[in-house]
């Protein structure tokens, strides 16, 4: 079943632009991989399974990401807790 559909060009190196409106769709950002899949007529570009233990292998080796990977709105968070220090400070 499609649920959008967008016309874009092949650039000249054979690049295709995933329209924002899909990255958004996905949550896909810059430099994340994507899998792509042709099926008879058809190009599939998904975004890939997650692998817990691929997970678990990088907070093992860098604990400080734990939080970054594991919450989807971090950075979100992170500046709204940035914001509150803040304005908390100029209250002094």
């Amino acid at each position: 079943m499609v649920i959008l559909k967008k016309q874009t060009k092949i650039g000249p190196k054979g690049q295709v632009v995933i329209p924002q409106i899909f990255r958004e769709a996905l949550g896909l950002a810059p430099g994340e991989d994507v899998v792509v899949a042709l099926d008879d007529t058809r190009i599939a570009i998904e975004k890939p399974e997650i692998k817990i233990e691929d997970v678990f292998r990088t907070v093992a080796k860098a604990p400080q990401l734990a939080k970054q990977m594991l919450t989807p709105h971090y950075a979100y968070e992170s500046e709204l807790e940035s914001r509150l220090a803040k304005m908390r400070r100029s209250r002094k």
